[in-house]
């Protein structure tokens, strides 16, 4: 039995290139999801209008609301994240994640800057939905001491501009030199 060796650069530059199209994928994939697990959620807020409704007044409507309105944004999430994209970056908002390529002669620093920019931008995704799960919390009433609402602004804030990084670093370039 054979065990390849290490071939040098290039195993390396398939290795981020991998990463960068899982991550990728993983882009693709998360802006759906959202909008099947927020419609999952108005569902059950639905649901749980009737048992509200049922209970002659001793439960709170604000769980219903708070679910109906977290899952509207959350099966809209793309909108939602260009619109606080729109608010950072005006009308040039150019897609998430672009950026200059670093140099056309090296293949592995290309597929190091890609495989990277593709994980910022995921990671800036996770951080936008966990705010808006922060968000539902604290309107739930549960998550006050917890989490604040200032910490959920605080992750939709951070995941817009991570996952608009090329934009992100686009103005403080500009605003620094």
């Amino acid at each position: 039995m054979t065990i390849s060796a290490y071939t040098g650069p290039a195993s390396s530059a398939t290795a981020w290139m991998a990463i960068g199209n899982v991550a990728d994928s993983l882009l693709r994939i998360v802006p759906d999801a959202c909008g099947l697990v927020g419609l999952m959620l108005v569902l059950h807020a639905i649901v749980k209008a009737t048992r509200v409704g049922q209970s002659g007044g001793r439960d709170s409507w604000g769980g219903v609301i708070g679910g109906l309105y977290f899952g509207a944004m959350l099966s809209s999430i793309a909108m939602s994240m260009a619109m606080v994209s729109h608010s950072f970056f005006g009308p040039t908002f150019n897609g998430y994640g672009s950026i200059s390529p670093v140099s056309a002669s090296v293949p592995m620093a290309q597929a190091v800057q890609q495989a990277l920019t593709n994980l910022i931008v995921l990671l800036g995704w996770f951080a936008f939905i966990r705010g808006l799960y922060v968000w539902r919390s604290v309107a739930e009433g549960g998550g006050q001491e917890r989490h604040p609402f200032w910490t959920g602004l605080t992750f939709v804030v951070a995941g817009a501009l991570a996952a608009n990084i090329g934009a992100t670093l686009a103005s403080l370039t500009t605003s620094f030199l």
